[in-house]
């Protein structure tokens, strides 16, 4: 065999494990590849068999494979590595970070840890590890997109999982939170394992060694790098974690403040953290003349607030500079006997006038009397408002802008079928027709895939009031341009729901 037959069968070879190695969803990718750039992308073995290169001198005869394997090397040459890169960076992507232009549904998915979240991310990491093997090239491109994300796990003699090999290249850090792996055994990832019930571990009966956490703080943490872009839940971590050098890329943290004293100040995350995009904090009290949020670049911004509590009397509610702020979720409690409502109006009159969309959440269910939307503020307060969170019975209180308006709304799927409906007989005593006049979508909070699943999952747990999720979606439909899931996606649908 000449130099070149036996140089003409190595890429052939090579690309016979291309294509072994890649799957139908990266040939879409390689074909999409022309609309990442100029150059015509290789061509699919069954598109077409061409002859070999001219420069190529092969004597032995070829099979039909090996001339489609030269084809695509052939197209390959002329496709720029950049594009390549994207093509690969697709194929292992992951949800990571929320992207700028994200809408608050999109956004929730990506705040999402649990079983689904780190199948994904092990999936990816199997491409990943097989893409390698195809070239030199592809193996030195992957391989500066390993350890993206460590669960910092004190469940672990680690501290962490999965194994980290370098710590400057971590892109996410999920710290501890309440987990309920509802795996059976083997388990999503190291956790207590109960073997006559799903393995759960929570914040109560995770093993807090002092060793542990100490190894974590000391060994691993101070090897992050300008890399990470996002942390979750930093918990015993946050002290070490405000780092004003090393991660003053940070673009998403959540579930902050949680720790009462212990917990950073808004002006040291301001500080650390300038480049916020998207932040999730737990603030008590709301109204405190201290606070100092200074986040030119944060788009969204979602507040916890642990109690309901009367505005300051001094009228002060410290200093909030978010002029880039697109999407306000505050989350408070229900009302409880004797409380007083919680006045939004003086926050909303601060930080409203760039918002587009603003959520209005709860977090204690059943029969307590809910928080009411102070609906004159809203629209004074908010003039580019689009999408409105609330629940059904907020918003049936809810009064119209005065001029010509158009608002999309949002409802829970869980809270459209919640106790509290059931009490108002299922929504017939819920008068949403007066939303009539500027209701334009009424968007869910799920794909009509996850709706069907969730009702059929839930049907058992909420017999007295799903009764017929049509009915409740029919009269959602007739107001405004109809009735929407998370993905625009309009009612009817095909998906056979109850």
């Amino acid at each position: 065999m000449s130099f070149a037959s036996l140089h003409l069968a190595t890429f052939s070879y090579r690309v016979a494990i291309f294509w072994k190695l890649c799957d139908s969803q990266m040939r879409l990718l390689v074909l999409a590849s022309r609309f990442l750039g100029n150059k015509r992308p290789p061509s699919l073995p069954q598109e077409r068999s061409p002859s070999p290169p001219q420069a190529l001198k092969v004597s032995e005869p070829q099979d039909q494979d090996t001339l489609a394997g030269i084809a695509c090397i052939h197209a390959a040459d002329q496709i720029p590595v950049e594009i390549w890169h994207k093509i690969l960076s697709i194929a292992i992507s992951y949800p990571l970070l929320p992207r700028d232009d994200d809408s608050y549904f999109e956004y929730q998915k990506v705040t999402l840890f649990n079983c689904e979240t780190i199948a994904m991310y092990k999936a990816c990491e199997r491409v990943r590890t097989k893409l390698r093997l195809v070239c030199r090239s592809w193996d030195q491109f992957l391989d500066q997109h390993s350890d993206r994300l460590v669960h910092l796990n004190t469940a672990t003699s680690t501290g962490h999982w999965p194994p980290v090999k370098r710590w400057n290249r971590i892109v996410r850090i999920e710290g501890i939170n309440d987990i309920n792996c509802e795996c059976r055994v083997p388990t999503c990832w190291p956790c207590f394992i109960d073997y006559n019930e799903p393995s759960t571990w929570g914040l109560s009966a995770a093993p807090y060694s002092e060793y542990v956490v100490e190894n974590v703080k000391k060994k691993h943490l101070p090897l992050l790098g300008s890399r990470c872009q996002a942390i979750s839940h930093p918990s015993i971590w946050s002290g070490t974690l405000l780092d004003s050098v090393r991660l003053n890329g940070v673009t998403y943290l959540a579930w902050v403040g949680d720790l009462g004293s212990l917990s950073p100040s808004s002006m040291k995350i301001s500080q650390a953290y300038p480049n916020l995009t998207h932040l999730k904090i737990s603030i008590s009290p709301l109204y405190d003349p201290s606070h100092n949020f200074n986040l030119p670049r944060l788009r969204l911004l979602s507040i916890l607030i642990s109690h309901n509590e009367p505005p300051s009397p001094s009228g002060q509610i410290g200093y909030w500079q978010l002029p880039s702020l697109r999407c306000l979720v505050i989350v408070s409690p229900r009302l409880l006997g004797g409380d007083v409502p919680l006045d939004i109006t003086p926050l909303i009159s601060r930080i409203g006038q760039p918002v587009e969309e603003f959520f209005f959440r709860e977090y204690i269910s059943r029969f307590e009397a809910q928080q009411p939307i102070p609906s004159s503020t809203i629209w004074t307060a908010m003039p580019s408002l689009k999408l409105l969170g609330a629940t059904p019975a907020q918003l049936s209180s809810l009064t119209g802008p005065g001029v010509k308006r158009s608002v999309d709304f949002a409802i829970e799927i869980a809270e459209l079928f919640s106790e509290n409906c059931a009490r108002d007989d299922r929504m017939n005593k819920i008068h949403l027709d007066s939303l009539r006049e500027f209701c334009g979508r009424i968007l869910l909070d799920k794909s009509w895939h996850e709706v069907s699943k969730w009702l059929a999952r839930n049907a058992p747990l909420c017999a007295g009031s799903i009764y017929s999720s049509v009915e409740v979606f029919d009269k959602l439909n007739a107001l405004g341009y109809g009735l929407c899931d998370c993905r625009y996606v309009s009612f009817p649908i095909e998906y056979g729901l109850l």
